[in-house]
């Protein structure tokens, strides 16, 4: 696949192998997230210092011809990326003490709490791939499902990873086909339960919910608690505890 770009104002040709579309690629050190809509660049703007900052956009023709500053002062240009300063992805392997986990959850905490409390952003995506490093320090990216608290369900586009939902609104959101609802509204709780369940892969090495397809829409629907046993950290585990509990899972004392 080839396509044209326009980064500002400064064209890109990408060329990509058969029919693989990438969600983020780095051209000349700087990250280009793909898919993008304006109301994520909105939202990844408000969010201050919890976000990755951004250095401009990347446009696109719906003709594919290749855009044109002019085309995009006329509207004739589709905003399809955002382009963010140079950041790394967290590599979870590199925290293996208690010490080390516990720092990492910390900062993730304390992350999620300021878009909260500080910004009034939901994030609504919340996975292991939404953080990185900017100069050392940690931050949110991929705000295509994000709102803030005031804002109604009219601009989320209903961007989620099915395994960090929380049974809250899924357990009634699937229909007697199975297939996944995305529309329904998002509240602080959600980002708090996928918070949970990214810290717990952190502290146990896997998900909490290896299960796919079928068998992960009825443990939602039937409100299953995470096992919680794989958590050692009696602190880390009653945090978690409450949250599940919050977000609409059941307890199921044979997994406490």
């Amino acid at each position: 696949m080839r396509s044209h770009m326009l980064m500002d104002d400064t064209e890109i040709i990408r060329k990509d192998k058969g029919d693989r579309f990438y969600s983020m690629i780095w051209i000349d050190g700087v990250i280009v997230t793909t898919f993008a809509r304006i109301h994520e660049a909105f939202i990844a703007r408000v969010a201050g210092d919890c976000a990755v900052p951004l250095i401009g956009n990347v446009f696109t023709s719906p003709t594919g011809d290749v855009p044109t500053p002019e085309w995009q002062v006329a509207g004739k240009s589709i905003l399809v990326g955002l382009i963010m300063e140079p950041a790394e992805f967290l590599n979870y392997n590199d925290y293996v003490t208690l010490e080390a986990k516990e720092g990492l959850k910390n900062e993730m905490i304390n992350l999620l709490k300021r878009l909260h409390e500080k910004y009034e952003i939901i994030h609504g995506n919340v996975t292991p791939y939404s953080f990185m490093r900017w100069n050392g320090e940690l931050r949110f990216i991929r705000f295509l499902g994000s709102r803030l608290f005031n804002e109604g369900v009219e601009n989320y586009s209903g961007e989620r990873n099915m395994y960090y939902l929380s049974p809250n609104n899924t357990h009634k959101e699937y229909p007697d086909n199975g297939y996944m609802k995305y529309d329904f509204p998002i509240d602080p709780i959600d980002d708090w339960y996928a918070l949970a369940l990214v810290v717990y892969e952190l502290y146990a090495g896997y998900k909490p919910l290896t299960i796919e397809g079928r068998n992960l829409v009825d443990s939602l629907q039937n409100r299953k608690m995470p096992d919680l046993r794989p958590i050692e950290d009696e602190a880390t585990r009653n945090w978690m505890l409450d949250i599940f509990q919050k977000g609409g899972a059941l307890i199921d004392t044979a997994t406490v």
